[in-house]
């Protein structure tokens, strides 16, 4: 079955987790190289980034590694992958820290040495401002019976914690999936509040 990256467990993403390494930073970079191909045609803060489940995995990453403020970010029933691997020199001991623009992870996640990451630009071109201004929509459903409902909470709390101004969202239904009508309904407004705020810049 295609997949994002390779994992031992859903349910406990932290297992075997060193299995994730190849193929998320494979796909990160591919998902890079269409923002920055997008980007050379509209203005990044015209641009949605997200995903559902492992997609929605792939693309936070994405998002934070990227180090750069996109339109929004939209993401269903998932988790935050390598969420203890990623590196910190904070004192309040949150789990990232900003290295120029961006956010830095360990060098066994991005097999990236710090020197070369706080110069290496991600988006070459690109105006970077925080990506923590970048804001979030997640969603959950009660009756996900793939991925916890608890792996979701995580992950809206953590970015919250980053300091993103997140919109999270819990649904009695909708299984592992879009709730409807109303998890669509959330989303369109999402949009359009995004919309909004880009024709304001």
């Amino acid at each position: 079955m295609s997949q994002w990256f390779d994992m031992w467990s859903v349910e406990s993403h932290l297992e075997k987790n060193e299995i994730q390494i190849d193929g998320l930073r494979e796909s990160v970079k591919e998902i890079l190289d269409l923002i920055r191909t997008e980007a050379a045609l509209i203005s990044p803060d015209r641009i949605i980034l997200g995903g559902i489940s492992q997609g929605c995995a792939t693309a936070i990453h994405t998002l934070l590694y990227g180090g750069i403020r996109l339109g929004g970010f939209i993401g269903l029933s998932s988790w935050l992958p390598f969420e203890p691997e990623i590196a910190t020199t904070m004192a309040n001991n949150k789990a990232w820290s900003m290295v120029g623009d961006r956010l830095h992870y360990s060098p066994k996640m991005l097999n990236t040495p710090t020197d070369q990451a706080e110069k290496t630009p991600i988006l070459p071109g690109l105006r970077s401002t925080s990506v923590l201004e970048t804001p979030v929509f997640l969603s959950h459903s009660r009756d996900d019976d793939v991925v916890p409902i608890a792996n979701g909470k995580k992950l809206s709390t953590t970015l919250e914690n980053l300091g993103m101004a997140v919109s999270w969202k819990l649904y009695e239904d909708g299984g592992h999936w879009v709730n409807e009508p109303q998890g669509v309904d959330d989303i369109v407004s999402f949009i359009r509040v995004v919309e909004s705020s880009s024709t304001k810049r």
